[in-house]
Protein backbone atom coordinates (compact mmCIF):
# COMPACT_ATOMS: atom_id res chain seq x y z
CA UNK A 1 0.00 0.00 0.00
CA UNK A 2 2.66 2.11 0.95
CA UNK A 3 4.42 1.83 -2.51
CA UNK A 4 0.89 2.58 -4.34
CA UNK A 5 0.74 5.82 -2.10
CA UNK A 6 4.16 7.04 -3.29
CA UNK A 7 3.19 6.20 -7.36
CA UNK A 8 -0.23 7.56 -7.09
CA UNK A 9 1.50 10.88 -5.48
CA UNK A 10 4.08 11.15 -7.78
CA UNK A 11 1.44 10.83 -10.44
CA UNK A 12 -0.56 13.64 -9.62
CA UNK A 13 2.86 15.92 -9.32
CA UNK A 14 3.64 14.87 -12.63
CA UNK A 15 -0.11 15.87 -13.87
CA UNK A 16 0.54 18.87 -12.31
CA UNK A 17 3.21 19.54 -13.81
CA UNK A 18 2.15 18.14 -17.55
CA UNK A 19 -0.66 20.66 -16.63
CA UNK A 20 1.64 23.51 -16.66
CA UNK A 21 3.67 22.44 -19.81
CA UNK A 22 0.79 22.60 -21.91
CA UNK A 23 -0.59 26.14 -20.11
CA UNK A 24 3.15 27.71 -20.67
CA UNK A 25 3.05 26.06 -24.53
CA UNK A 26 -0.19 27.24 -25.17
CA UNK A 27 0.17 30.93 -24.13
CA UNK A 28 3.33 30.83 -26.41
CA UNK A 29 1.58 30.05 -29.36
CA UNK A 30 -0.75 32.24 -28.97
CA UNK A 31 1.26 34.97 -28.59
CA UNK A 32 3.62 34.28 -31.55
CA UNK A 33 3.12 36.40 -34.37
CA UNK A 34 2.81 34.82 -38.14
CA UNK A 35 4.58 37.73 -39.69
CA UNK A 36 3.66 36.55 -43.31
CA UNK A 37 -0.48 36.20 -42.53
CA UNK A 38 0.45 39.83 -40.74
CA UNK A 39 2.01 41.35 -43.88
CA UNK A 40 -0.48 39.89 -46.09
CA UNK A 41 -3.29 42.06 -44.44
CA UNK A 42 -1.82 44.88 -43.98
CA UNK A 43 -0.26 45.00 -47.73
CA UNK A 44 -3.93 45.07 -48.72
CA UNK A 45 -4.81 47.67 -46.91
CA UNK A 46 -1.78 50.19 -48.32
CA UNK A 47 -1.85 52.37 -51.09
CA UNK A 48 -0.78 52.20 -54.48
CA UNK A 49 3.08 53.05 -55.21
CA UNK A 50 2.15 55.98 -56.96
CA UNK A 51 0.98 57.05 -53.71
CA UNK A 52 2.99 55.68 -51.00
CA UNK A 53 6.33 54.00 -50.66
CA UNK A 54 7.84 51.97 -47.99
CA UNK A 55 11.31 52.62 -47.04
CA UNK A 56 12.10 50.48 -44.04
CA UNK A 57 9.91 48.23 -42.18
CA UNK A 58 10.67 46.52 -38.84
CA UNK A 59 8.76 43.90 -37.04
CA UNK A 60 9.07 43.29 -33.09
CA UNK A 61 8.10 39.89 -31.82
CA UNK A 62 7.77 41.25 -28.40
CA UNK A 63 4.81 43.62 -27.96
CA UNK A 64 3.26 41.85 -31.55
CA UNK A 65 4.41 45.39 -33.29
CA UNK A 66 5.99 46.78 -36.30
CA UNK A 67 7.37 50.08 -37.39
CA UNK A 68 6.67 50.99 -41.14
CA UNK A 69 8.68 53.79 -42.34
CA UNK A 70 7.66 55.76 -45.49
CA UNK A 71 7.37 58.40 -47.90
CA UNK A 72 4.00 59.73 -49.73
CA UNK A 73 2.58 62.25 -51.89
CA UNK A 74 1.31 64.04 -49.03
CA UNK A 75 -0.10 63.78 -45.54
CA UNK A 76 -3.68 62.40 -46.08
CA UNK A 77 -2.43 59.40 -48.02
CA UNK A 78 -0.49 58.32 -44.63
CA UNK A 79 -3.68 59.39 -42.47
CA UNK A 80 -5.96 57.50 -44.78
CA UNK A 81 -3.92 54.57 -44.61
CA UNK A 82 -3.99 54.53 -40.45
CA UNK A 83 -7.62 55.21 -40.91
CA UNK A 84 -8.33 51.73 -43.27
CA UNK A 85 -5.16 49.35 -41.05
CA UNK A 86 -7.70 50.29 -37.77
CA UNK A 87 -10.93 49.71 -39.71
CA UNK A 88 -9.78 46.55 -41.26
CA UNK A 89 -11.40 43.32 -39.45
CA UNK A 90 -10.82 39.94 -40.50
CA UNK A 91 -13.66 37.54 -41.67
CA UNK A 92 -15.42 36.54 -38.90
CA UNK A 93 -13.88 39.01 -35.97
CA UNK A 94 -15.52 42.06 -35.05
CA UNK A 95 -13.00 43.88 -32.36
CA UNK A 96 -10.49 46.31 -33.68
CA UNK A 97 -7.39 43.75 -34.60
CA UNK A 98 -4.90 46.45 -35.73
CA UNK A 99 -3.79 49.81 -33.55
CA UNK A 100 -2.25 51.94 -35.99
CA UNK A 101 -0.45 55.55 -35.44
CA UNK A 102 1.15 57.53 -37.79
CA UNK A 103 4.31 58.95 -36.60
CA UNK A 104 6.98 62.03 -37.46
CA UNK A 105 5.06 63.17 -40.27
CA UNK A 106 7.20 66.02 -42.06
CA UNK A 107 6.87 67.42 -45.56
CA UNK A 108 10.54 68.13 -46.90
CA UNK A 109 12.39 68.24 -49.99
CA UNK A 110 13.30 64.50 -50.39
CA UNK A 111 16.40 64.75 -52.42
CA UNK A 112 15.74 61.16 -54.37
CA UNK A 113 11.85 61.74 -54.78
CA UNK A 114 11.48 65.16 -53.99
CA UNK A 115 8.79 65.84 -56.64
CA UNK A 116 6.91 63.04 -55.79
CA UNK A 117 7.16 61.94 -52.31
CA UNK A 118 7.51 65.24 -50.21
CA UNK A 119 5.93 63.69 -47.10
CA UNK A 120 8.10 61.03 -44.69
CA UNK A 121 7.15 59.56 -41.69
CA UNK A 122 5.89 56.10 -40.31
CA UNK A 123 3.32 54.14 -39.53
CA UNK A 124 3.31 52.26 -35.97
CA UNK A 125 1.39 49.50 -35.90
CA UNK A 126 0.18 46.73 -33.43
CA UNK A 127 -1.53 43.50 -33.55
CA UNK A 128 -4.31 43.46 -30.52
CA UNK A 129 -4.83 40.23 -30.13
CA UNK A 130 -1.34 39.69 -29.74
CA UNK A 131 -0.48 41.83 -27.36
CA UNK A 132 -0.56 40.74 -23.60
CA UNK A 133 -2.59 42.86 -20.89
Amino acid sequence: KVAIAKIEKSLKSLRSIDSKVIQTAKQFETGQVVWLDELTRLCRLMPEHTEMVLTDMDMYQKGARMSIKLESVNRNVVLETVDRIDKFRPPGIEEQYFDAKANSLVVKENKRRKKHYPTSGSIEVKILSKVKG
